[in-house]
């Protein structure tokens, strides 16, 4: 008889060998036919994106002086912010010779991958002689000036790199409201993004696509596989070793098999469960209850995975907080928690608890006041309230009459002040120059009475301070000689670790108590959770001290909304010279960021020239722009000039027709940038108000 092999032995195999490579041909046909097509796509897109900057230019130009050096210099640092907003290499301004003879280079942003040749070879004032036969002023640059209605796009290998280039002739130029034909001046906009660039682009795009169709692929082949192994496999195997292990004993336990259909799998196993029906009933009794410890066992460890599922993860990084968290159950399941999340307004939120007694019971309300926390604290409650509305939820439904003794406190990485409220938990401690001990807001443990107040306190930290927060499985801890470990061990320990070590304070806790308890066995739950400042506050010169405050006014605001704000209000005249003024002021707003600062600074110069262009064209008019700054930051806008509505006939940008249109793609920039915007006409001015998320 021929001997079976592992490739033939199984119809599960003989399948899949089919199934798998004739999947993956036809993976290999989709990205053979979707590589040309996604280079196409991000080639063209490259194109579109050097032409919708190179009209954005031209639209700033328009309304400018080029002769002025100042302007020149502020237009290469509007270029700088154009190149990294827009993801272009170069955008230039050239005045060409009309016999070709020099180019003068009047303004040159450079954006990511510029060259540092092209940085020093290319600058505002510089001259570039052309030589009889030289290339400088190339076919494509002629073409832009003999034709300056259509722009033009080549690809330009130069010394600066392998570019795509786009070419477009200034034609018109408006001073004091008229507007002034360019026919004898050429001045000529470039736009260059390297191709190395687009390359990557598509690169990405491809890679995203190629790994999109293998996950689908994978995700394919793991469904047919598991049917297969569902439909065909698993049946057979079932039936095989079923009657294996019934002819090799006939008492072993017998599981009827299930009959589904009226297929060849079905037939076997009714002629199974027939011929198996006399099986010993003690049997299956004593097997039964064999099953029955196992599955308590099972359910025990079940129990503990998910209790501890519920917990975060012992190490996380938060807004400028590192915080680090261990809960060790003295059985397979415990009664002691810890949560702690990133609230939406940047305040960080922590919590310790511990229930009354350990084991199953203990775990289901541990389940349930986590639950609680986190709900609560995510409300933006203060931590007083959050134990108010907590202590009032467990105690409305607590038959086993049990109580949770909880420390709650929420930090504000801006401020550096720690609020929190204590109901009826161990004293936390705060290790910063000494150890302080976060007293003065007691109360009573939760879940036993409804309706009870809580208090709060404050303290202030500093960079490098930490809190520690446990339960009293901690300073209870007991050896093999029943001895305490107690709180006063506990401090004595904490304060030998004030220094550069004290980010490491749970590891090290739970170290010291593991060498104590030594070999006895642990008689209580053990949960320890740190949080270590890494910076210092914001606003760290703010005057608060600590203090005791009652919860009726809680829920707490964010920070921002509690405070005055940042207030500016500029009343510049309607020229772009003032530009440089409304930047100075953006940038001392409190708390600002590089890319904040940049969107700023993008919105405010585009909607300033768009008043300076349509609300006052012969130049003469006042703008008054105010910025106020809390969790958002609102820049509101008002003129007496022209009423005109910027949220009106604002562009599609993926029809915008860069070539023929004039105005629009700034104003939609802009509000695009922009988390929402209103325009209003009132008593003869016009009022634009653009808000921004800090975050």
């Amino acid at each position: 008889m021929k001997k079976k092999t592992f490739w033939t032995k199984s119809i599960f195999w003989k399948i899949a060998l089919i199934f798998f490579p004739a999947t993956l041909l036809i993976d290999g046909i989709v990205l053979f036919f979707g590589y040309r097509q996604i280079y196409n796509s991000t080639y063209h897109s490259s194109e579109t994106k050097i032409k919708d900057t190179a009209s954005m230019v031209m639209d700033t130009l328009v309304y400018v002086d080029l002769d002025n050096e100042e302007i020149q210099k502020g237009l290469s640092e509007l270029f700088d912010r154009y190149c990294e907003y827009m993801g272009v290499t170069y955008i230039y301004v050239l005045e060409v010779d009309p016999d070709c003879k020099w180019i003068k280079y009047l303004a040159i942003g450079f954006g990511e991958g510029a060259e540092q040749k092209a940085k020093e070879e290319r600058y505002s004032g510089v001259v570039v002689t052309i030589e009889e036969d030289s290339e400088v002023v190339d076919p494509q640059m002629r073409e832009a000036i003999e034709k300056p209605v259509n722009g033009s796009v080549r690809h330009d290998k130069n010394s600066f790199g392998d570019m795509l280039i786009y070419y477009l002739r200034l034609m018109i130029h408006i001073e004091g409201g008229e507007t002034i034909q360019l026919d004898d001046k050429r001045i000529v906009v470039g736009v260059e993004t390297s191709l190395s660039n687009i390359m990557e682009s598509f690169q990405r795009r491809f890679n995203m696509i190629a790994m999109a169709t293998i996950v689908a692929t994978t995700f394919v082949l793991f469904v047919a596989t598991f049917i297969l192994y569902r439909r065909i496999s698993i049946p057979a195997q079932r039936i095989s070793r079923r009657m294996g292990a019934f002819l090799a004993d006939g008492k072993k336990e017998f599981k009827p098999l299930p009959v589904r259909g009226n297929d060849e799998f079905a037939e076997m196993s009714r002629a199974f469960n027939t011929m198996a029906e006399h099986i010993d009933e003690y049997v299956e009794n004593i097997e039964s209850l064999n099953r029955e410890k196992h599955t308590r066992e099972a359910e025990l460890n079940i129990a503990g995975d998910i209790q501890l599922g519920l917990l975060r993860p012992p190490h996380a990084e938060e807004n400028g907080c590192v915080i680090e968290a261990r809960m060790l159950p003295a059985k397979d399941v415990g009664g002691d928690l810890y949560d702690y999340q990133l609230l939406p307004d940047g305040r960080v939120f922590i919590a310790v608890a511990d229930v009354s007694g350990k084991g199953i019971t203990a775990s289901l309300f541990m389940s349930r006041a986590v639950t609680l926390l986190h709900i609560y604290s995510k409300m933006g409650y203060s931590p007083a309230h959050i134990l108010e509305e907590y202590n009032n939820t467990l105690a409305a439904q607590n038959p086993g009459n049990m109580f949770i003794t909880t420390f709650v406190a929420v930090y504000d990485p801006r401020t550096g002040i720690l609020t929190y409220s204590n109901g009826g938990h161990n004293t936390p401690y705060v290790l910063s120059d000494t150890l302080i001990p976060l007293d003065g807001a007691d109360g009573i443990a939760a879940g036993i009475f409804a309706g009870e107040k809580f208090e709060e306190a404050e303290i202030r930290l500093k960079k490098n301070d930490l809190v520690f927060i446990y339960t009293d499985g901690v300073n209870e801890a007991q050896n093999e000689k029943d001895e305490m470990y107690t709180t006063e061990a506990l401090e004595k320990e904490l304060s030998a670790h004030l220094g550069d070590d004290k980010k490491d304070v749970v590891r090290i806790i739970r170290d010291t108590i593991r060498e104590f308890i030594g070999s006895a066995e642990q008689s209580d739950d053990i949960t320890m959770l740190s949080l270590f400042t890494e910076r210092e506050p914001l606003m760290k010169d703010a005057s608060v001290e600590r203090n005791e405050v009652s919860s009726e006014s809680s829920p707490v605001l964010p920070y921002d909304a509690q405070e005055d704000g940042y207030h500016r209000e500029l009343h510049l005249p309607a020229d772009v010279h003032q530009l440089p003024v409304l930047n100075e002021t953006i940038a001392e707003i409190p708390g600002m960021t590089e890319d904040l600062q940049m969107a700023l600074e993008v919105m405010c110069e585009e909607i300033f020239v768009n008043i300076c262009s349509y609300a006052y064209p012969d130049g003469e008019g006042e703008a008054v722009i105010q910025i106020d700054a809390l969790d958002q930051i609102t820049l509101t806008f008002t003129d007496e000039g022209i009423p005109f509505d910027p949220g009106e006939d604002l562009p599609d940008i993926d029809e915008f027709d860069h070539l023929n249109t004039r105005g629009g793609l700034g104003r939609f920039i802009a509000f695009d940038m922009a988390d929402s915007f209103t325009y209003e006409n009132k008593d003869g001015k016009n009022i634009l108000k653009l808000v921004k998320s800090r975050i």
